[in-house]
């Protein structure tokens, strides 16, 4: 279920002069040596150390196993009530007509009171509100029962030693095992009455040390008020599940409107009794009190603070979404400008024609080249052709006009012109097949360069 919790603060007084009890409730006002036990006022002047929150069974069973005696009324009142609520935060008690569950818990109500709730859910948040039933109903009382160490008698119908008024107890005390039984019994009720008004002290300015002290009904030593006996309080409630209460819980607290005033940083959470800004009232625990006037929160103020940060929240969404746009845009615009209308089949197709256009175009300069050699080859060919017959028609006209020359070199002459050789032709002959074969070398070489292309 649902776990319950009791806030309670811890103040020092920078006023403490060193007078110990006597300076909170027995000090002589003329003697300056008095302090004003009023924590619990907006104006006070003490300085709050914490705010803490505390599993609530353990919050009322520390304050009764120290500050009571066993046959007090407090005392009574104080296990009865420990006994009816149990140490449970929300259990199941009682099968209803439609075949559901009630569940009880303690039910938190204003100005810190608190009683015993009917809930239709397992977690104790759903209040029951038929009407036809109460906690009462679902037969959770007991008999009278002091505890492991009691010794009046009177626990569960016993021996019954305590009669007549012959308790020991103070401060209404005192009673015997037939009142003690009527206080156990009429504080077992779904209100809770009798226990939300002996604690109601605890909601005022209370000095840490019990005094006198006492353990679970009797008194620690001979009278309890030894510097040795007494026990701090607070230290009790710090060792046993008690935690620090942080924003977010003093938040709850007075979103509850069940907690009583206090101020943090100049925040005030609560409210008193009386519904006001005021101070408590009379302080039953001290002989002065004051009353003051404080700012609280009001319904306004959170409802400007929730619109506050709806619109911080709306704000911050919408300046988001506009980056996240924005970005992507960008990224879109840049990843068009680097990326290719053509695909990769497209590319390589493109490469290829652009490779055999280079081809084809070197091969006809390689072939326009290679004719315009063979030409100029031809031609001078031809031009060596003509010197050659104009050499031959010299000798043959040498050779008939010289009668001096011997038949031999007429012959040698004559064999020479009818094969058609001279020295001259010979050399026109051997450059003509120098050039042929310089062109036909450098033919080649123009192809081999078109097809390394």
């Amino acid at each position: 279920g649902c776990q319950r919790w009791a806030m309670w603060a811890s103040y020092v007084n920078p006023n403490y002069q060193g007078g110990g009890r006597d300076e909170y409730f027995d000090c002589d006002d003329g003697g300056g040596t008095c302090s004003s036990l009023d924590c619990h006022d907006p104006d006070t002047e003490w300085i709050l150390l914490g705010v803490y929150r505390q599993e609530f069974y353990q919050f009322i069973e520390q304050i009764s196993k120290h500050v009571w005696a066993i046959d007090s009324y407090e005392y009574a009142v104080a296990l009865a009530g420990l006994a009816y609520m149990t140490d449970y935060d929300c259990w199941q008690v009682q099968d209803q007509n439609d075949g559901s569950y009630f569940y009880a818990g303690t039910k938190p109500t204003q100005f810190g009171r608190f009683e015993m709730g009917l809930y239709v859910d397992e977690y104790c948040l759903e209040a029951y509100d038929g009407g036809a039933y109460t906690y009462d109903n679902m037969g959770m009382g007991s008999d009278l029962n002091l505890g492991s160490k009691d010794e009046t008698g009177c626990s569960n119908n016993g021996d019954r030693r305590l009669e007549d008024g012959g308790g020991e107890g103070d401060g209404g005390g005192g009673g015997d095992c037939d009142e003690l039984e009527n206080y156990w019994d009429s504080t077992q009720e779904y209100t809770l009455t009798n226990l939300n008004n002996v604690y109601d002290t605890f909601k005022y300015c209370t000095p840490c040390m019990d005094y006198p002290t006492y353990q679970d009904g009797y008194f620690i030593g001979d009278y309890g008020t030894d510097d040795d006996d007494l026990i701090n309080q607070c230290w009790k409630f710090h060792s046993h599940d008690s935690f620090v209460c942080e924003g977010d819980c003093m938040n709850m607290g007075h979103s509850q409107g069940t907690v009583l005033q206090f101020e943090v940083d100049g925040t005030t959470f609560g409210s008193s009794m009386d519904g006001t800004t005021s101070s408590l009232g009379s302080n039953p625990n001290a002989n002065s009190n004051s009353q003051s006037t404080n700012k609280t929160i009001t319904k306004l103020d959170k409802l400007k603070a929730n619109l506050f940060v709806g619109f911080a929240g709306i704000l911050f969404v919408a300046t988001f979404l506009a980056f996240a746009v924005a970005r992507g845009s960008g990224r879109k615009d840049r990843s068009g400008k680097s990326r290719s209308l053509l695909t990769s089949e497209e590319r390589a197709r493109a490469r290829r024609r652009s490779r055999s256009k280079g081809r084809t175009s070197a091969a006809s300069r390689g072939d326009r080249s290679s004719r315009s050699r063979t030409s100029r080859s031809k031609s001078r060919g031809a031009n060596s052709r003509g010197t050659s017959s104009r050499s031959k028609s010299a000798g043959r006209s040498k050779s008939r006009g010289a009668s001096t020359r011997s038949k031999s070199a007429g012959r040698s002459s004559s064999d020479r012109e009818s094969s058609g050789r001279s020295p001259r032709s010979d050399a026109v002959s051997r450059e003509r097949s120098s050039s042929r074969r310089s062109a036909s070398r450098r033919a080649r070489s123009s192809n081999k360069f078109v097809d390394d292309f």
